[in-house]
């Protein structure tokens, strides 16, 4: 679920860090989507975050924002708003991604996209499946993306969560990188989680991911697919890191995983919300929980709320 947490900026800083690195910043509560395995269902009320909570952001000493939704680009408000913090980050010498379902890409001011590192889009699926998955159109995604990689210098990455749903379509999630340059192409196994809404879809076993992803020859064989693995994964099926790192061996897939073995936290990174709730990467993971968090990011300073999450944690 850490590809849930910061997408693949959690790939950038794997080393332990003392200090806040990322900030991964839920800027809103709606979506155009109804995605069948969505942790981010949230019964609050919608609007968009504030200035006071961007303030706290800004006053704090983090190295990269990655911008979620609920959906960044799901109107005008909300896309004119991130465009306004990409242009701050950029100002201020700081790293910046987003992580979107891509409907509303096509609504991205090119210039602006300039000013971001990467933009993570999560599929769930390719040109055969996505349209029955997620209920969008897989043409105007890519047909957004092919329009801002000609205007633009930033990178693509594609995500895929790994469920019930969507574990026999492994061959056409790997498809889009014949539809779009893609950096990375990163597989996540779904994880439950506690929210206000209803999932239609079910955990996977791990050894049963890894079976499936073996046995496809093209993530096998392209260098930019992986399988992202924390250790939120291996607690819930109630399996140690050295079993499953035996399995990985097993299916000569050592090479082709992820395997987050810490806790997010020790990383550097943290949640805030559009409603102003800082939370850990655990936390973030569970919305309906999130009004439990004792930290409003508009009356704390970020840094020593980070310092105070680890300490507790260790």
């Amino acid at each position: 679920m850490a590809g849930a947490i910061a997408g693949t900026a959690i790939l950038k800083n794997l080393s332990p860090s003392k200090g806040l690195k990322t900030i991964t910043l839920t800027i809103n509560n709606d979506c155009n989507l109804k995605c069948p395995h969505c942790y981010l269902q949230y019964g609050k009320e919608s609007f968009l975050v504030g200035e006071l909570t961007i303030n706290s952001i800004f006053n704090s000493d983090f190295e990269h924002l990655a911008i979620v939704g609920k959906e960044p680009f799901v109107n005008k408000s909300s896309i004119a708003l991130l465009e306004k913090m990409v242009e701050k980050c950029y100002l201020k010498n700081k790293s910046v991604s987003v992580i979107t379902n891509g409907i509303g890409l096509t609504n991205l001011n090119p210039s602006v996209a300039n000013y971001l590192d990467y933009i993570d889009v999560s599929f769930d699926g390719g040109k055969g499946t996505y349209h029955l998955y997620r209920k969008g159109s897989f043409d105007k995604i890519i047909d957004s993306i092919y329009n801002i990689q000609s205007k633009s210098n930033v990178t693509f990455n594609a995500l895929h969560t790994l469920s019930t749903g969507t574990i026999n379509n492994i061959d056409d999630m790997m498809s889009v990188r014949r539809f779009a340059d893609f950096k990375i192409i990163m597989f996540s196994p779904y994880l439950n989680t506690l929210h206000d809404g209803k999932n239609d879809v079910s955990i996977v076993q791990l050894e049963e991911i890894l079976k499936r992803l073996s046995q496809s020859t093209d993530f096998v064989e392209t260098k930019e697919s992986l399988l992202l693995m924390d250790i939120y994964h291996t607690e819930q099926e109630g399996v140690s890191t050295e079993t499953l790192k035996e399995l990985m061996s097993f299916y000569q897939l050592d090479s082709k995983i992820k395997l987050i073995e810490k806790d997010p936290l020790n990383y550097g990174i943290i949640r805030v919300t559009y409603d102003d709730y800082v939370l850990t990467p655990y936390e973030s993971i569970h919305p309906k929980n999130y009004t439990k968090s004792p930290y409003l990011a508009s009356g704390v300073n970020l840094n020593q709320v980070f310092e105070t999450m680890q300490n507790a944690f260790s």
